[in-house]
Formats: structure tokens, sequence, C-alpha cells
């Protein structure tokens, strides 16, 4: 059943992460994302899925916000 079919969704849960610092804290792209912590891909590296579905939970001072992050082939959607 698998090799006839083949995911076409990956879900993907990062983790909790918080914005103190510690031995290990995400790194921070103040730039690009307002997230603590997010996923970029290459342009030029074609998605596994066709649909790509990343979460993680962010702990802030006010408390904790989920975060997702949606990769999709724009040739399907």
């Amino acid at each position: 059943l698998a090799q006839r079919n083949a995911p076409e969704i990956l879900f993907n849960y990062l983790g909790r992460f918080s914005q103190d610092e510690g031995h290990w804290t995400p790194q921070r792209s103040q730039t690009r994302f307002r997230d603590a912590f997010a996923v970029a891909q290459d342009a030029q590296q074609a998605l596994s899925y066709g649909l790509e579905v990343n979460i993680f939970v962010e702990e802030r001072r006010d408390g904790a916000c989920l975060a997702i992050n949606w990769s999709w082939l724009e040739a399907i959607f």
C-alpha cells in the first residue's frame, strides 16, 4: 500500500522554543521572519511533497504562540 500511494503532505512539528538564552536557542532573523524560528527553503530546491506544513510553538513573555510555515507546489494548488 505504501508503494502505491506516496504521501502528498508533510506535517512536521518542530517543537516548543523559548525566547530565553540557553545552551541551545533558535537562530533569530529579524530581517526576514518575525518568528523566533522559521523554516526557509532555497527557491531552487524542489519540494518533496505537494504541501509541507512546519509547525512550532514559541514561548513568549505574553504567552505561547503557534507558528505555522506553509510551502506548496503551485502546479497542484
